[in-house]
């Protein structure tokens, strides 16, 4: 996974500067579909990140929210071995 993930993460670096003229904070992650599992966030930890922009969905429901826990995603199911 690691030399595709990073060539991604290089592709979304130049992303930024093209469409933005600026250079993207390291310090920020946006994973796609804003979903992420433990492998990409290490990655992206590795890369500097420390503030991760997710889907709603991503996040546990608040205590005593009435809003049930959402399904986890296939990537996340799948668990480090595949």
């Amino acid at each position: 996974m690691n030399g595709d993930a990073e060539a991604s993460l290089r592709l979304g670096q130049e992303a930024v500067a093209r469409a933005l003229a600026l250079e993207a904070d390291d310090r920020f992650a946006v994973p796609a579909e804003g979903l992420m599992d433990e492998r990409v966030q290490e990655l992206y930890t590795e890369h500097g990140a420390d503030r991760f922009l997710l889907s709603e969905e991503a996040l546990p429901p608040p205590p005593g929210s009435p809003r049930p826990p959402a399904r986890r995603p296939p990537a996340c199911e799948r668990g480090r071995g595949s």
